[in-house]
């Protein structure tokens, strides 16, 4: 099972209303604080992380490959 770890503002309610979307997935982690994200997340090992920002082009052209780097997981959707 791919472990998979959810930073945004709008999924932890996505999957209060939907908690079987996901359930062939391992959700390791749900949030929407980075400072959060950043401590907790390593630990968790996730393989793939969902990243959901509200504004794209206010996003620190490194935030995703640093966040890759920190958590360890291979790929990122991000939206």
């Amino acid at each position: 099972m791919v472990k998979l770890a959810m930073f945004g503002e709008t999924y932890p309610s996505q999957l209060q209303v939907n908690p079987r979307a996901l359930r062939d997935l391992e959700v390791v982690w749900v949030g929407a604080s980075l400072e959060s994200f950043r401590t907790e997340v390593p630990k968790l090992r996730p393989e793939v992380l969902a990243l959901d920002f509200v504004d794209l082009g206010k996003v620190p052209e490194q935030l995703v490959p640093e966040l890759l780097d920190v958590t360890g997981a291979r790929h990122a959707l991000v939206s």
